[in-house]
């Protein structure tokens, strides 16, 4: 057991190295690639922002035509929020000097980039931070948002979400009374914090942390990685079934707890939690 505990943190900690050189190499050259696999900027309806004023672009959609975001953000910060609008609206601020982002449509998949030049060769310490603000009306769900950004932090709000895909090297995701069936974390560095119902994680990163407040009882949370934290609150008739596989990991619980085939057990088990690695800490917190 020991030795096959030993193996997986290296092959982790591998995994993870490639991880941070492939998302570094991303903010460089993803965009370019991405379009030259999906036949180039004429496969997709593209919008040109409208120029609002100097140092902000924004573009509209009806909420008819969009059932998934596809973001791909070099530098700055994303909020996506709910307002009481009609529209999903796109706007973008930066301090001057950026191009312009790209807003592409196609079968209902809306794809913003942080730049309209898809041949640009950007490097790692001239991007300019710009903000990116997506408002959608209060009655619109997604079935997926997919993020791949690498010196961002992301926020959304109030939003119902069937599939969330995060990959980035650098930044925060936080998750504001949010309703996800699946939730895909990959990062080099940053942490997660999410408040509301989350039916599945599944989260790898080096030194990264999750902390979740749940209003339900979620089916599986699973972590891998290095120096991580994973802290759940559960209501307090939730169960869990508790796996924490590594050196130096540490548990702990609000509730007493049974050791059964190596797992900790509390209540009807329900909530399955798995944690492997290295430097790994499982708090299982219950509502007051």
């Amino acid at each position: 057991m020991k030795n096959n505990a030993i193996i997986r943190i290296c092959i982790y900690s591998l995994l993870l190295l490639l991880l941070l050189a492939v998302l570094l190499w991303g903010l460089n050259g993803f965009s370019l690639f991405h379009h030259w696999v999906e036949g180039g900027p004429d496969s997709h309806a593209e919008y040109a922002p409208q120029r609002l004023d100097g140092t902000s672009d924004a573009a509209t959609f009806s909420p008819a035509e969009v059932s998934a975001l596809d973001i791909d953000w070099a530098a700055g910060d994303i909020c996506i929020q709910k307002d009481d609008t009609d529209l999903i609206r796109i706007a973008e601020d930066s301090a001057g000097g950026a191009e312009p982002m790209s807003v592409t449509l196609k079968s209902g998949d809306l794809h913003i980039e942080y730049a309209q030049r898809r041949n640009r060769w950007f490097g790692f310490g001239s991007m300019t931070d710009k903000n990116l603000t997506i408002t959608v009306p209060r009655d619109f769900d997604l079935s997926e948002l997919d993020l791949d950004v690498a010196s961002c932090n992301v926020t959304v709000s109030d939003m119902t979400i069937g599939e969330l895909d995060f990959d980035g090297a650098d930044g925060d995701l936080i998750l504001e009374g949010c309703t996800i069936g699946e939730l895909d974390f990959d990062g080099a560095s940053g942490d997660v914090v999410f408040t509301g119902s989350l039916d599945v994680l599944d989260m790898d990163g080096a030194s990264t942390d999750f902390e979740g407040i749940f209003t339900n009882c979620p089916a599986v949370l699973t972590m891998d990685g290095m120096s991580g934290k994973l802290d759940v609150t559960l209501p307090r008739d939730s169960g869990f079934t508790a796996k924490v596989d590594g050196m130096s990991c540490n548990f702990e619980s609000d509730l007493p707890v049974k050791t059964q085939n190596g797992a900790y057990v509390c209540g009807d088990g329900r909530c399955k939690i798995t944690a492997e690695g290295m430097s790994m800490d499982v708090t299982v917190r219950y509502a007051q």
